[in-house]
């Protein structure tokens, strides 16, 4: 199943086994049922999954069309980016290097870096992305459609975000300076079933409005993907 807010793909795995796409491995499941999505999945790109011998083709959409995109934090807080401007968005690599007499050196873990133009045409979507980028979390920035050679889904830590509004209507342009970070406590999560992206966060479960309901993880997952954009 889909989320129409994000598009991320959600999998229920019953048994021992590894979910894979393509070489990656998506979760781990460790017997019983595991419930898990992938975050870091692109968008506007048909894949294909496998587990124990079972494959399924899926595309993770987005919902503000290929030349919008996402952004969420860990809780799964998701704001759909309305044009995600094509800058060419510039990576730069730098190393910290420190030279010692004896001819011994020593480097620090490179960091690569960059920025991203976004725009956003509601209000609404300014006051969440601000309430997004503003909790200091880990973010996942993952364009509509992906350029050749291009990261299908950034795990960032935003260092930097100039807001600029453009019109009387509120139509704003953000441009956000990141650092690259591993993405693996974003999507490893260990559950008492495996290991994995969690198949349901809190910010999907908040953006519900119910409140407390006796509800198991799979009838929860279905409404958020019911939910509309």
């Amino acid at each position: 199943m889909s989320d129409r807010r994000n598009g991320v793909l959600r999998f229920i795995l019953d048994g021992s086994g590894s979910l894979w796409q393509g070489e990656r491995v998506v979760a781990v499941c460790e017997g019983g049922s595991l419930m898990c999505s992938d975050p870091l999945a692109p968008m506007g790109v048909e894949l294909t999954y496998s587990f124990n011998g079972e494959t399924v083709r899926a595309s993770r959409e987005c919902p503000t069309g290929p030349h919008g995109g996402v952004v969420s934090d860990t809780a799964g807080r998701t704001v759909p980016v309305d044009l995600w401007e094509d800058t060419g968005e510039e990576e730069t690599l730098s190393n910290s290097v420190s030279l010692f007499n004896n001819r011994v050196a020593r480097f620090d873990y490179p960091k690569i870096e960059g920025k991203t133009r976004l725009w956003l045409f509601s209000p609404d979507r300014v006051r969440e992305l601000h309430e997004v980028v503003e909790a200091q979390s880990v973010l996942l920035l993952v364009p509509g459609c992906l350029p050749m050679g291009a990261r299908g889904a950034r795990c960032v830590f935003v260092k930097r975000a100039d807001w600029t509004r453009t019109s009387v209507d509120g139509e704003t342009r953000v441009d956000v300076s990141w650092q690259l970070v591993d993405p693996s406590g974003f999507v490893e999560a260990v559950t008492r079933g495996g290991r994995g992206a969690v198949g349901v966060t809190w910010g999907e479960w908040e953006r519900l409005g119910t409140g407390w309901q006796p509800w198991s993880a799979t009838l929860v997952a279905r409404k958020v993907a019911e939910v509309e954009r």
